[in-house]
């Protein structure tokens, strides 16, 4: 972080309505935000210690609970936190902590300076020095061995005092933390101070456990002299410059302390002093040597085994070599040992790389074994590449078969499984999801390829009911070379390039690859061209899907639900084997439909062929008598079809007369759909007949309850009359009895296809059709005029009955509604109707057609 950003970081408004802000830290204090001494405003009247951040920053919350919850003696505890709101709108960060009674630790030295109670160094006595001593290398050696963590901003402003005089050590600021083995350039951005070391300031490499030690040999030193390190050095980039030349710290002139800082400064880590060297100095007040060499591996000596662990994982295939070669895994397992770091390591992983006899990965096992004991927080990696989750769905998009194949068959995965994930809980022993992958995917590659062999018996069976032709087309499809007609199909062999990674992607339950399989999937909808077997697979894999959480949008809030349960090895076998087949099987429906509609269109050319010769045969040849003996015979046909068509003539006219009550029923109700609008829906008043379309606009669309509701509050009388109830009943078993696609099927409905301006027009054309109909099919002279107006009628009665049913008879009852509320008008209608129909021009006498022989 910039000075400038630092010394930008304000309180929010909101924090500084319910804290009054006693002091502050200095500006290079704190790793992303600043740190303030303050007071609530209501309630409690004791000081805390406020930290904001600056705007933007995203704190480590998984290591700072994990730092917590293992070293709460040792860390300010959390009071509050939140989110408020920056001057400028930006999301700000914030947390309040604990302030204990003795203060900083630079407190307690600049009160012994001021007093006249300075050591002979001129700060704190050696002996207070000793127990502050004492106290921090509790501190570091409880982060570095129960959280995995080190605290990488050591100062005397991030060190509190529990108890005043320097008893009670606390870190205060939490996002300073790294964790062991974690990459340096993910860890914390450190502000440039004068307690680091070079090492602190290099973007490269990894975090070990003794990183710490020399912050603590400035702190030391500082405590001693009480003169702060680097005090005559001004400005960010020369306080960079003093830090990269930093050496050990100056002499004190007493050679036990210059020894203990001189060790702790160690450039080397090896020759670096830990907890139990300092433990031992200040026992014995006298310097010494490790009791231990150190292990040197590459040239480079370790005296840590996390180091060790760190720099063999670092190295990759090299590694794995080098535990393969001569016996160096057990030299390695006795220098273990003879450190008394062999707690929890089987013996027998460090023999088996040396070994003749030894397995393929015996070295990456050995390597796993290690990393997940020294380095639990730190992402587990096999050969160079991370087998995290995030490491191993990146593998799995990358199609990295190799990698994946080797990582199951090694089983490294089991070692990484005991690495604390950071997606996961902190209370979690482990990561629980490689745990499950290490024997998840396997069984689920394995019942993938089963159900692919009896995915190719349904093949082989179903392809035998099959023809020539739709058999030639599938074996295209489903072979790489077209078999002949009497061949079986085969499907395409399951491949380790497409099924490893599938199946990984679905036992991590990757979000969106859930997402596309669904969509790929769906595409693959079965249908009457799509083979029998298809279907089961297809609504397994489907209804294995539905059970995932699906993802919130962006910007929507998720409601709290439980979590859905992780695919098993069935359903991950059913989602990936469909996966796989999903475009051969729409490929395969797209050829099926084709051979049909070719075979279709074959059937319709001979048909049509045939009948051309039979009309050819019957009006361009044979003698005269022929040729009037066919003329007869089309009038006979002609004249057996209108007579079919005429014993039907009774269902016309109860069809018209229905229709009329519909008709009636829509111009008193309003002429909106028998369905909602899909694009615009429009509200319709609450009571009275809505008003009808006019311009652009469609018509108003109300419910079927709602035009019932209005039914019987216009009906006369106090009391509804029963046969309202019963014939809005009836029309509800109607409508139940209509298929979900009749959506656009009546021919009186308002829909994108008809005119929203006239919506009466389709009415009326239909029954002016059918009347024309009634009347004609049997008043004309001519006999083809009569076979088309029956042909009409028939036609009109069926566009009709079809709008009845779609309108669940609607707006019929509610024309019965009408007719029975005045019932007099309605007769009179009725009766002008039907004498309309009988009277409108006398019957004329039938006459032979003109003789339509060729005449000479």
């Amino acid at each position: 972080m910039a000075p400038d950003d630092r010394a930008a970081t304000v309180i929010p408004p909101g924090l500084g309505r319910r804290y009054r802000l006693l002091s502050s830290f200095p500006e290079e204090i704190g790793v992303g935000g600043r740190l303030w001494i303050a007071a609530p405003t209501h309630g409690r009247s004791s000081q805390v210690l406020l930290k904001v951040h600056q705007p933007g920053f995203s704190p480590d919350d998984v290591l700072k609970e994990r730092v917590r919850s293992h070293c709460g003696a040792h860390v300010a505890a959390l009071k509050n936190h939140g989110i408020e709101a920056a001057p400028d709108g930006r999301p700000v960060s914030w947390e309040e902590l604990e302030w204990p009674a003795g203060g900083r630790l630079r407190d307690v030295l600049e009160g012994v300076r001021d007093s006249s109670g300075a050591g002979p160094h001129g700060g704190l006595p050696e002996q207070t020095v000793r127990a502050i001593l004492f106290e921090l290398t509790a501190l570091i050696e409880a982060w570095s061995s129960d959280a995995k963590a080190i605290v990488a901003d050591l100062s005397t402003h991030t060190l509190l005092c529990r108890i005043p005089g320097g008893a009670g050590l606390l870190v205060a600021d939490l996002d300073g933390a790294a964790s062991v083995g974690a990459s340096r350039s993910r860890g914390p951005e450190l502000p440039v101070t004068p307690y680091l070391t070079p090492r602190h300031l290099v973007r490269q490499g990894r975090w070990h456990a003794a990183d710490s030690w020399p912050s603590v040999a400035v702190i030391i030193h500082e405590l001693l002299t009480a003169e702060a390190p680097l005090a005559d050095v001004v400005g960010n980039q020369a306080m960079t410059d003093a830090v990269l030349a930093r050496q050990a710290p100056p002499s004190i002139g007493e050679p036990a302390w210059d020894e203990l800082l001189r060790r702790l400064s160690a450039a080397d880590p090896a020759e670096r002093w830990g907890a139990s060297d300092v433990r031992e100095w200040l026992e014995n007040c006298s310097a010494r040597r490790p009791r231990q060499e150190p292990f040197v591996y590459k040239g480079v000596g370790h005296q840590d085994p996390a180091d060790l662990v760190v720099a063999l994982v670092d190295d990759g295939d090299r590694a794995t070599d080098w535990l393969h070669s001569n016996d160096n895994a057990g030299d390695l397992l006795m220098w273990l040992v003879e450190g008394g770091h062999d707690e929890g390591l089987d013996g027998g992983t460090f023999r088996r790389p040396g070994a003749r006899r030894s397995g393929p990965w015996a070295a990456e096992m050995c390597l796993a074994v290690l990393s997940a004991r020294f380095t639990p927080f730190a992402a587990p990696r096999f050969h160079g590449r991370p087998i995290d989750e995030d490491g191993l769905r990146r593998l799995a998009r990358g199609h990295a078969v190799t990698v994946i194949r080797d990582v199951l068959d090694s089983g490294v995965l089991e070692e990484a499984a005991r690495h604390q994930c950071a997606r996961h809980s902190t209370g979690a022993q482990g990561c629980p999801v490689l745990g499950r992958l290490a024997e998840l995917v396997p069984r689920a590659a394995e019942a993938t390829r089963e159900r692919a062999v009896r995915a190719l018996a349904a093949v082989r069976d179903e392809a035998a009911d099959t023809d020539a032709r739709l058999r030639a087309d599938m074996a295209e499809l489903f072979t790489a070379h077209r078999h002949d007609a009497g061949s079986v199909l085969d499907l395409p062999s399951v491949n380790d390039d497409q099924l490893y990674p599938t199946v990984l992607l679905l036992a991590l339950g990757d979000e969106e690859f859930l997402a596309s399989a669904a969509d790929t999937i769906g595409r693959a909808r079965p249908n009457h061209f799509t083979m029998a077997w298809w279907t089961p697979l297809y609504e397994e894999a489907l209804a294995a899907l539905r059970t995932q959480e699906a993802p919130a949008a962006v910007g929507e809030a998720k409601p709290p639900a439980k979590a859905s349960a992780p695919l098993g090895a069935p359903a991950i076998s059913a989602v990936a084997l469909a996966l796989m087949l999903a475009d051969q099987v729409v490929l395969h429906a797209g050829h099926h439909r084709r051979a049909r509609r070719a075979q279709l269109q074959a059937v319709l050319r001979r048909k049509a062929m045939e009948a051309c010769v039979r009309i050819r045969q019957a009006t361009g040849r044979g003698s005269v008598e022929d040729r009037q003996a066919a003329v007869e015979r089309r009038r006979e046909t002609a004249r057996r079809a209108h007579q079919g068509l005429l014993t039907v003539r009774w269902l016309w006219l109860l069809v018209f007369t229905v229709a009329l009550l519909d008709f009636a029923g829509y111009v008193a109700y309003g002429w909106q759909p028998y369905t909602p609008p899909p694009a615009a829906v429009t509200a319709a008043p609450d009571r009275g007949t809505p008003k009808k379309a006019s311009g652009t606009d469609p018509p108003a669309w109300r419910s079927a309850p709602l035009l019932w509701q209005e039914a019987r509050t216009e009906v006369d009388g106090d009391e509804t009359p029963g046969w309202v109830d019963s014939w809005e009943n009836a029309s509800v078993e109607v409508a139940e009895t209509r298929p979900e696609w009749l959506d656009d099927g009546a021919v009186f409905g308002w829909k994108a296809h008809l005119s929203g301006v006239r919506p009466w027009l389709p009415a009326l054309c239909s029954l002016l059709a059918m009347a024309a109909a009634l009347r004609w099919a049997v008043r004309t002279v001519r006999l083809r005029t009569r076979v088309a107006f029956a042909v009409l009628g028939s036609v009109a009665a069926v566009a009709l009955a079809w709008h009845l049913w779609a309108d669940g008879l609607v707006h019929a009852l509610l024309g019965v509604t009408l007719a029975l509320r005045w019932p007099w008008p309605a007769l009179f209608l009725l009766a002008g109707l039907i004498v309309s129909l009988r009277l409108l021009g006398p019957r004329e006498s039938t006459r032979p057609d003109n003789n339509s022989t060729y005449r000479r």
